[in-house]
């Protein structure tokens, strides 16, 4: 799986980082069935609809996600939706980090090795390690020398 850092998500890191925005308490998981952009926000984000689908309210704690190794963290428990579809939801082929459980802003997002499908009666879920998130992506400034 393959995961980016959003304009949105590099910005705030950044804030983080120099005292200007706090940590969030809370994220919502999303599921995508287009593979986000850069620039894509919870609003022009592609989500299943419908058919018992809600974004997945995570708690920001390491009983979540593990210590980052070479930028990249990773889920150390099970990460299951709750709901269960009440019809078949289209095929996910991405996931998406959020601020909001609705709309928002979009932190991260990172893509599945083998998209799938969601049939009714069925949850999506993610096993220990198999969600996972990178901030590789933000670009270095190297300053000339004078």
């Amino acid at each position: 799986m393959a995961s980016y850092v959003t304009d949105y998500g590099q910005d705030y890191i950044a804030g983080m980082i120099f005292g200007v925005n706090t940590k969030p308490t809370s994220y919502w998981l999303a599921l995508c069935t287009q593979v986000p952009s850069r620039s894509t926000d919870g609003t022009t984000l592609s989500e299943p609809t419908g058919s018992n689908y809600a974004r997945l309210q995570l708690t920001n704690n390491a009983t979540v996600f593990g210590a980052p190794s070479g930028g990249v963290v990773s889920n150390v428990a099970g990460i299951n939706f709750p709901v269960v579809a009440t019809a078949d939801w289209p095929v996910i082929y991405a996931y998406a980090l959020c601020d909001a459980s609705t709309a928002g802003n979009v932190y991260l997002y990172g893509t599945l090795r083998v998209p799938r499908a969601v049939p009714i009666g069925h949850q999506a879920s993610f096993d220990i390690g198999l969600l996972t998130f990178s901030i590789n992506s933000i670009s270095q400034t190297i300053i000339p020398s004078a």
